[in-house]
């Protein structure tokens, strides 16, 4: 049976930890160097919600409402040679010259659903990756490159599914996927929003990440032996666009929410966007083994505290 103290303690710490996790739906960018540090696993998940609202007394309506949809696809291994694979490299690449990616798997959840005066289409992108050339040795000091970070899919970037093509970033491919030869639907959206800036608008977005690392969230574990760096920004509105037919209004809305967290082995710290690996400083571990004890005194007399006057009473 767990005394109740530590039932207590457990119940603190599980608070705390839900409130530094990224919540359900985020947008995340993850990347996790390797001991050695000659690769990096970059685990992109594009979380997009895309809203399309029109009046209960359209013909939109009549044709959308009741509309169900959802398909999980899957591409392990994409080729090197891919236009995907080439197309995805290029944009990391914007950031930073070196960085080389050697694996590249994508995995594609799309889902949509109606009712007589909105359609939701959620999808959810995970792009997970393998790359070098992030570090290099520059007199005996290790010295990485996250300047590609913050990097932006731009135009389409079609992933071949085991024979099912699907353009994972764009928002006029996102909302239209589903419903594949539907004219009157495609035409109406097509016609109504196809020449505006939202249709090509990109769904795998991590822009909003790119202040300097250097002012990014910082921690380092010395019993692990690593260093993270983390940032998280609540939900924004990337594109709402509105259109008027025959005097109806119709909407479109995108929204994300990014996060990103960088894990490094060793002892880093950041300038700008460049990160240096080098000794920790003498006294570091002890310093925070220092402050975790002091934590758990801490709450060990609060809750002792309680108990006791529970008892007296």
């Amino acid at each position: 049976m767990i005394p109740k103290y530590a039932l207590i303690t457990i119940i603190l710490v599980t608070m705390i930890l839900s409130l530094v996790a990224p919540i359900v739906g985020a947008s995340t960018l993850r990347v996790i160097v390797g001991g050695s540090l000659k690769t990096a696993e970059i685990v992109a998940t594009s979380n997009t919600n895309l809203v399309f609202t029109y009046p209960s007394t359209s013909q939109i309506s009549g044709l959308l409402n009741g509309f169900n949809y959802s398909v999980q696809l899957s591409a392990p291994n994409v080729p090197a040679e891919s236009d995907a694979f080439q197309a995805f490299q290029h944009q990391l690449r914007r950031g930073f010259q070196n960085i080389t990616l050697i694996n590249m798997s994508v995995y594609l959840t799309l889902a949509a659903h109606a009712n007589k005066t909105s359609l939701v289409v959620t999808k959810t992108v995970v792009i997970q990756a393998w790359a070098t050339g992030i570090f290099n040795k520059t007199n005996a000091r290790v010295v990485g490159d996250f300047g590609w970070k913050d990097f932006e899919v731009k135009g389409n970037l079609d992933v071949d599914f085991g024979g099912r093509t699907f353009d994972i970033n764009t928002v006029g491919s996102t909302i239209l996927s589903p419903f594949g030869e539907d004219e009157g639907f495609v035409g109406f959206m097509m016609h109504s929003f196809g020449s505006g800036p939202l249709w090509s608008a990109s769904t795998i977005n991590f822009s909003a990440l790119d202040t300097p690392l250097s002012q990014w969230a910082r921690s380092y574990n010395p019993s692990t032996n690593t260093t993270t760096f983390s940032k998280t920004l609540s939900s924004t509105f990337l594109y709402r666009e509105e259109a008027s037919v025959n005097g109806e209004n119709y909407t479109v809305s995108l929204s994300y929410d990014p996060s990103s967290s960088i894990t490094l082995p060793g002892y880093a710290v950041a300038n700008g966007n460049t990160v240096i690996v080098e000794q920790a400083p003498p006294g570091t571990a002890q310093r925070s083994t220092a402050i975790i004890v002091s934590v758990a005194v801490i709450a060990i007399v609060v809750v002792a505290s309680v108990l006791l006057r529970r008892n007296t009473r």
